[in-house]
């Protein structure tokens, strides 16, 4: 008697569950340190626009469209 179709497949995912999960985590954990190492050069970037280093306005610019930031309460609005 052959093994049914869905026995083989649910055993095949069984034993890539754990390899995937470590997986997703190295995945998500890359991206973060992409991201703030990304963050970073940005700041400093800005910082250099701010001395009015030549060429940074542009870059800073050019950042700015990726990192939007958070949005500004109204003048109206008192912080929480």
């Amino acid at each position: 008697m052959t093994a049914r179709p869905w026995t083989t497949l649910t055993g095949l995912q069984r034993s890539l569950a754990q390899p995937m999960a470590a997986l997703d985590d190295s995945t998500l954990a890359a991206g973060s340190e992409a991201y703030s190492a990304a963050l970073a050069y940005y700041q400093a970037v800005k910082g250099a626009a701010r001395m009015k280093v030549q060429g940074a306005e542009a870059i800073a610019n050019d950042l700015g469209e990726r990192f939007p930031g958070r949005p500004r309460p109204r003048q109206s609005e008192a912080p929480a």
